[in-house]
């Protein structure tokens, strides 16, 4: 069972809304599609991607982790967290979607948000 305070999704997306979307993700988009595109045609080198999503992601949850009864579900909520704070993920709404560029990550906090709520409420 997860257990965060009841103020786990606010304090979490405060946490997304000041770290938000590494500005590099806009500015250097060329690159890092680059570097998306080699893992997954060399799936051999994908474990060198950089994660910066999931220090962004330890940050936003840390003050809750030693609250947590069930570390499966903290887990799960980071791998969960992990589809929705990624350049793959701002790419699909910009490249799909047809979203301006500055548009994605205030989906992508609306999600986070959403995703944390949704496990907080599942751990009651």
């Amino acid at each position: 069972m997860l257990t965060l305070p009841a103020n786990a999704p606010v304090a979490a997306n405060a946490a997304l809304r000041r770290t938000r979307s590494p500005p590099y993700v806009g500015t250097c988009q060329g690159a890092i599609r680059a570097v998306i595109a080699g893992s997954i045609t060399r799936p051999d080198v994908a474990a060198g991607r950089p994660g910066h999503r999931s220090g962004l992601i330890e940050h936003a949850l840390a003050p809750f982790a030693a609250t947590v009864a069930d570390p499966g579900a903290l887990d799960q909520l980071k791998r969960d967290l992990a589809i929705v704070m990624c350049a793959e993920a701002l790419f699909t709404l910009t490249d799909l979607c047809g979203l301006a560029p500055d548009d994605p990550v205030a989906g992508a906090v609306h999600t986070a948000r959403t995703l944390t709520a949704a496990a907080v409420q599942a751990s009651r």
